[in-house]
């Protein structure tokens, strides 16, 4: 009787481990003579140059960190690189299925064989695949795509960047930590067709503008920066909340600036006011008192004054930038300007949603 309770209790045991490690590790785990081996054309061409079926790249930002590819996938994954113990993974399955299911690309955080995270979806992922290509070449520092301290403990954290297909990307930010538990997810938010970490060199040419009177935002992705010298650097971004209020498809940003409170990130933007005036001159000198143009006033409402207007709401200065409106303005810009509606949608989206948001599940689909 003993004998037959111990067998019992292992095959009920044995049923709850397949299903657990059915439920972490997904699709990509299970063996599938579709997909096993499967390799890109411009991947090909890497390896056909080197030989063999293992490419290392190291940096030199942290001459301890390498990115590894891999010519073949399943088990092994197409790029793999270390992070304190941990192995975060790409996998590129996009335009493939597996029983039925399309499998698209898939970054995963593992201890081992165990998956902790995992984020899929028909998406691009920032710093993997393509990217490789700058690294061979020394163009980019893969370092740099993928880590930056922004907690403020001297350790950087992981940042992983999943952005639709396509000419014009939008983009969800993953923002990791390490603990004494192990990788945590202490950030995600859809920062649209911006927010990516930016490259050495991008924030060398911010540097350089820092002072200038007006910022080409337009030009801005993430940039990590201690702006009050409080010894948690802040995230400065471009932010596309506003390029649909007027019927655009890709319109005009607003300035954003994030911090993390040793919680959660919240929106500090309203905290620089002289920065979000920088902002709001890129698109409208206001210095200026010539009559606006009046032919297509309506493209140049939604492409200059309606992200002047909503930068220098941010900067606090709502009230100087309708005088100036008003006084250069006519016809169809002060019928704009007087449209409670209009102004009030300005509002509403400066008010940004699910900026602590964390993830949910370890397990997400994007896009």
């Amino acid at each position: 009787m003993n004998y037959f309770r111990f067998v019992i209790i292992l095959l009920i045991a044995n049923i709850y481990a397949t299903e657990s490690k059915s439920e972490f590790f997904g699709e990509i785990d299970k063996p599938d003579t579709e997909i096993h081996n499967s390799v890109s054309e411009p991947w090909e061409t890497i390896f056909q140059k080197t030989g063999g079926t293992r490419y290392e790249i190291s940096s030199n930002k942290d001459k301890k960190f390498k990115i590894i590819l891999n010519r073949y996938q399943n088990p092994l994954p197409m790029i793999q690189f270390n992070w304190k113990g941990y192995t975060v993974c790409y996998y590129d399955y996009f335009g493939l299925s597996s029983n039925g299911n399309e499998l698209g690309n898939i970054v995963q955080i593992r201890n081992k064989e165990k998956v902790l995270y995992d984020i899929r979806g028909n998406s691009y992922f920032y710093g993997f695949k393509y990217d490789v290509f700058s690294y061979i070449k020394g163009e980019e520092d893969p370092y740099d795509f993928f880590f930056r301290d922004v907690t403020g403990d001297g350790e950087p954290e992981l940042f992983i960047h999943a952005g639709t297909q396509g000419a014009y990307s939008y983009w969800t930010m993953y923002i990791f930590r390490m603990t004494k538990n192990g990788p945590e997810n202490i950030f995600k938010y859809y920062t649209g067709r911006v927010g990516t970490l930016q490259t050495s060199q991008m924030d060398i040419n911010w540097e350089s503008h820092w002072d200038d009177r007006a910022w080409d935002i337009m030009n801005l992705r993430c940039y990590v920066r201690d702006i009050d010298n409080n010894g948690i650097p802040e995230m400065i971004m471009a932010n596309s909340v506003i390029e649909h209020l007027m019927g655009q498809t890709h319109g005009p940003y607003i300035l954003t600036i994030l911090e993390w409170n040793r919680k959660c990130f919240f929106d500090k933007t309203r905290k620089f006011p002289e920065l979000a005036r920088k902002a709001a001159l890129s698109y409208a000198d206001d210095s200026k008192n010539d009559a606006f143009p009046t032919d297509n006033a309506y493209l140049f409402i939604s492409d200059y004054l309606m992200p002047y207007y909503a930068n220098m709401i941010l900067a606090g200065q709502e009230k100087k930038a309708q005088e100036w409106i008003r006084k250069n303005g006519k016809g169809e810009i002060l019928e704009w300007l007087d449209d409670k509606k209009q102004i009030q949608s300005i509002h509403e989206a400066l008010v940004l949603k699910r900026v602590g948001e964390k993830m949910n599940k370890r397990k997400e689909y994007v896009y």
